[in-house]
């Protein structure tokens, strides 16, 4: 007699046929850098594993869009990535053997799948899958953490949080109901994001739940189908506590570091009466003063880095300016960087501005903000200072890394300017190649490609001026490969078509340097 099946191996299967159905985005998440992993751990008072030659896996992989451009840009390191779909593993692997990488394999299967022959790694990082699997999965993914972290290891899970997701659970229990699921995924997903729409014109109700659906479509705009999709559409979302989520860790061997974003813990960061309050309050530990956290600020998400119980005695989390010194800067690219008439004006998304007078403050943020995404080593920020400077120096530090102004990062993450031999980075010439629409930079941030930057990057490997590649356009608009339109919107002259490439190129190329694109 045939074995009954099993539950959660046929969920499992379910669960690869909607991601190969509708892939989820694969591409590079900074805060799993492990250079900028590798900088919570030292500020916390670990030591961490250099990134050159450490030893990564990834669970749920993807297409392997974070891991891959790390195998390219750290070559001695080792890389390892697992996924439950097919259809995105095969693509990883071809777009791996593209780039001519050795030191990278993915695997098709279930985490469940993985057994102690992997060895030990010293990072472990598991974006967007905890939430959305089941409980068994979850307790392997724990059980991975605690089995194979090497003695300087840092695992990195994501999952969505409570209570502060639960004001997004009747979105999910609404579009689940409206949406019918004999539809394939594709269909699915556009049929959501109507329904949203229709329940944000339409609601009358005033009180907090009308607020929620006139707000959703702003909200999720930024996000594509499969994000959408796969958040509220698909058979599994269990957003836990954070209580419960350290429970879990705690059963495995594992003691809470910090989360990647250090700065989204900080209660100063959201007002100094909350600040105040939370001391106040004395929790018994980190975890307890985490829970409050998340209750009073209505968290919805966490990126939490966890390690070996072994080491939690060595943990202290008070930000010392002293830990900096080894470590990278890097400006965030969601502040507004502003030179006044006083002084540097630095402005955070929600509008706060922060104005900073002092001459040493300003040298140092000239030096940290208009050159993003290229980091910079404190101990250049201290160069030629006096001792008073250099305490003023290790505070400014200090206050800009929680305030999420900057981040820290183990390793060096160098760009390039527009120069007159202009290079890209080899991934983004190899995706350029293959006519992918996303690539990556040195610091791992994700770069949109359309046909004209595709086009460009292919050029950009140090053997043309910037003559050359206007050159290069011009010839191909001519051949019918790029589309130019006069200002009339007809077919522009010679004289135009030069004059329009020039302005492009030039355009295009102080773009791509921003992202970080182009080697030093």
């Amino acid at each position: 007699m045939a074995d009954a099946p099993n539950p959660v191996d046929e969920q499992i299967a379910r669960t690869a046929e909607r991601y190969d159905s509708l892939p989820y985005d694969s591409a590079p998440i900074q805060r799993t850098h492990p250079g900028e992993i590798g900088a919570v751990a030292h500020l916390c008072g670990l030591e961490f594993a250099p990134v050159a030659t450490a030893r990564v896996l990834e669970l749920g992989c993807a297409e392997g869009g974070n891991i891959i451009p790390l195998a390219m840009f750290y070559p001695d390191a080792r890389f390892v990535g697992i996924d439950l779909g097919g259809r995105q593993i095969a693509y990883g692997k071809q777009r791996a053997a593209a780039a001519g990488l050795d030191n990278i394999e993915l695997i098709h299967g279930s985490i469940t799948d993985l057994g102690p022959e992997i060895g030990q790694f010293d990072y472990i990082i598991c974006h967007g899958v905890y939430s959305w699997v089941p409980d068994a999965v979850r307790d392997r993914i724990m059980q991975i953490c605690g089995n194979h972290l090497s003695p300087r290891g840092v695992a990195y899970i994501s999952y969505n949080v409570l209570p502060g997701w639960r004001l997004y659970q009747t979105l999910r229990d609404a579009l689940r109901v409206l949406v019918p699921q004999e539809m394939n995924e594709v269909d699915r997903a556009k049929m959501a994001r109507e329904a949203i729409a229709m329940m944000a014109e339409v609601t009358g109700e005033p009180g907090a739940y009308g607020q929620i659906l006139r707000a959703t479509p702003d909200r999720l705009a930024p996000h594509g189908d499969q994000y959408l999709f796969h958040e509220y559409l698909e058979e599994l979302n269990e957003p836990c506590t954070f209580t419960d989520f350290m429970a879990s860790a705690a059963s495995h061997g594992l003691s809470y570091l910090n989360e990647s974003e250090i700065f989204s813990v900080i209660p100063q960061n959201y007002s100094d009466e909350f600040a105040e309050r939370m001391k106040a309050m004395r929790f018994r530990d980190q975890v307890a003063f985490g829970q409050m956290m998340d209750i009073l600020t209505g968290r919805t998400f966490r990126m939490t880095l966890l390690v070996s119980s072994d080491r939690a005695r060595g943990i202290d989390r008070k930000l010392i300016p002293e830990r900096l010194l080894p470590l990278h800067l890097l400006g965030s690219n969601h502040i507004k960087f502003e030179k006044v008439e006083e002084g540097i004006r630095l402005i955070a998304p929600n509008g706060d501005a922060n104005l900073y007078r002092h001459p040493t403050d300003v040298r140092v943020l000239e030096m940290l903000f208009p050159g993003r995404p290229t980091s910079v080593p404190m101990a250049r920020c201290l160069e030629g200072a006096s001792d008073a400077e250099a305490e003023r120096i290790g505070d400014l530090a200090v206050n800009l890394l929680v305030g999420g102004m900057i981040s820290a990062s183990c390793e060096p993450l160098e760009t390039g300017d527009v120069s007159e031999y202009p290079v890209a980075n080899r991934m983004a010439r190899i995706d350029a190649s293959a006519n992918c629409t996303k690539t990556a930079s040195r610091p791992h941030l994700g770069v949109d490609m359309d046909q004209m930057a595709i086009f460009l990057i292919r050029l950009l490997d140090g053997s043309r001026r910037q003559a050359d590649i206007e050159d290069e356009l011009v010839r191909a608009a001519e051949a019918g490969l790029l589309s130019f339109e006069a200002g009339d919107g007809g077919m522009p002259s010679p004289e135009q078509l030069r004059e329009g490439v020039r302005a492009i190129v030039s355009e295009s190329l102080e773009s791509i340097a921003a992202f970080g694109v182009l080697e030093p």
